[in-house]
């Protein structure tokens, strides 16, 4: 009986409740929070069994308004899974957070303003307090976060430099604040910096204190591969390892223990600080 009685409402409840009839009210509460505009041209859809799950498709954020700007962001599609009880006990619990085609177009104007600088505030002390505040207020956890075949172009109009991250792969096995999570990050960069694209992974255990003052790495290993190859038939590889690291924002300052860099037979043992 009570699987009929789940099974009635997962195809009750989206039907009584159809997203898509809250894309202008969706698109104003990120227009009110963010001063951008927002576009849903795809399928909302609502699922509540096993757990409530909400996904999108087609979705734009756009730019800073200038001349011949490209969308801030746009997305495939985008879906979070939700677990019900916990919202009961004012703890917002993710079971799941996935993105595919994500394209993030990011720019530094002939002013040096980067496109981003207006969604943030500019006291940054005031506004990572607040932050805080509400995280104390409303405890939350994603369970896991996977993003695929994204993209992040960067242009700067100063110097005219552009290049892109491009197959970017992002996985983490979970993220709540104050607790170390498990991330792999996969890309290929490609620009004006450099004449071979290269491939580049990063594994690491991540913390981020609930100020979101500190960011801690640990046990990182990035690996750097150029597309092309040497006379040898081996591929030209950047190894590098640290134990720990820390950025600080409330300082404006980062640290670096234990850096180990391997290329061949060049090895570079280093701790790096500065602000």
């Amino acid at each position: 009986m009570t699987l009929l009685i789940l099974i009635l409402v997962n195809w009750v409840l989206p039907r009584l409740l159809n997203p898509n009839n809250y894309k202008a009210k969706l698109a104003a509460m990120v227009e009110e929070k963010t001063g951008r505009f927002a576009k849903f041209d795809g399928d909302i859809a609502l699922s509540v069994f096993p757990g409530l799950s909400l996904s999108a498709k087609n979705m734009t954020i756009s730019n800073k308004p200038g001349p011949h700007q490209p969308p801030f962001m746009t997305v495939y599609k985008m879906v979070v899974e939700l677990r019900l009880l916990p919202l009961l006990k004012d703890e917002l619990a993710i079971d799941a957070i996935a993105l595919d085609g994500l394209v993030l177009n990011l720019a530094k104007d002939k002013q040096g303003v980067n496109n981003w600088d207006d969604l943030f505030a500019t006291d940054n002390t005031v506004e990572r307090s607040r932050v805080a505040n509400a995280k104390q207020d409303l405890k939350w956890c994603v369970g896991e976060i996977a993003i695929q075949n994204a993209r992040v172009n960067w242009h700067d109009q100063q110097t005219g430099t552009q290049f892109a991250f491009k197959e970017l792969s992002f996985n983490a096995d979970k993220f709540a604040f104050d607790e170390r999570s498990k991330v792999r990050l996969a890309m290929a960069i490609s620009g004006d910096f450099t004449k071979l694209p290269r491939f580049v992974t990063w594994a690491t255990a991540v913390q981020i204190d609930h100020k979101l003052e500190r960011i801690l790495f640990s046990e990182s290993h990035i690996e750097v591969m150029a597309s092309e190859k040497p006379s040898i038939q081996q591929p030209l590889a950047t190894v590098m390892t640290f134990p720990d690291a820390e950025i600080n924002l409330a300082r404006q300052s980062f640290q670096l223990s234990g850096l180990q860099v391997q290329n061949g037979e060049i090895k570079i043992n280093a701790d790096i600080t500065g602000e």
